[in-house]
């Protein structure tokens, strides 16, 4: 088992290795590959790459651009992010959607807003509420939020009648709604507000301690 941890990690760490690198002249962005060749092209802006594409921004649209710096795909977005988990969130014509690695729709553009996969999760917004989704574009729970949080790591925020609680990826509720405020998890931990007074709380919504101001600089 250690050896295909290792090898595996070897793999993926050749691959991060041979994808072109960014950096930054007079506030421009441009790329250089392992082997030295760099862009004669200038971005406005540029992510790092992530999955074998880089998002550029150039005169206000976005588009991808693949490990030969090339522009991929054909065509740009109003709004893009970074592919993640097999997918990259875009807008065209004010609706967002998801496009897979070989440029084609995996969910066309049908969102009134959207963010990247997480967890085999995404959360978008129709007809005013939040959702979650699948991969496939099938809600996860069929009750809408008024807001969703990100995360990095399950459970997920969620306000439900102006109160916050947590859900599963599978959109079950394992902290009932019932704070003011609630905050992504980040180590097993998150921040919640009940009341005026904040807490840190666990996964199973046990509260840990109260948080004091001179704790803010480390809750932070």
């Amino acid at each position: 088992m250690r050896l295909f941890w290792f090898l595996w990690l070897f793999f993926y760490w050749q691959i991060v290795d041979a994808q072109p690198q960014r950096y930054y002249k007079e506030g421009k962005v441009s790329y250089i590959t392992e082997k030295g060749d760099s862009m004669a092209r200038y971005f406005d802006a540029g992510s790092e790459f992530s999955e074998g594409y880089a998002v550029v921004v150039e005169k206000g649209q976005r588009f991808f651009l693949n490990t030969s710096l090339q522009q991929a795909f054909g065509q740009s977005f109003e709004e893009a992010s970074p592919f993640r988990e097999g997918y990259a969130c875009v807008r065209s014509k004010g609706l967002f959607g998801y496009i897979q690695p070989n440029g084609q729709w995996a969910l066309e553009p049908r969102f009134e807003q959207a963010a990247s996969f997480c967890g085999g999760v995404a959360k978008v917004k129709m007809q005013g509420s939040w959702y979650l989704i699948s991969p496939q574009g099938k809600k996860i729970i069929e009750q809408g939020f008024e807001q969703v949080a990100d995360w990095n790591e399950f459970p997920i925020a969620v306000c439900l009648n102006q109160t916050w609680g947590y859900i599963n990826a599978k959109g079950v509720w394992v902290i009932a709604p019932k704070f003011k405020q609630a905050y992504p998890f980040h180590h097993r931990r998150a921040v919640v507000q009940l009341g005026n007074k904040q807490y840190l709380i666990t996964r199973r919504g046990k509260i840990k301690k109260e948080i004091e101001e001179e704790d803010d600089d480390e809750i932070k």
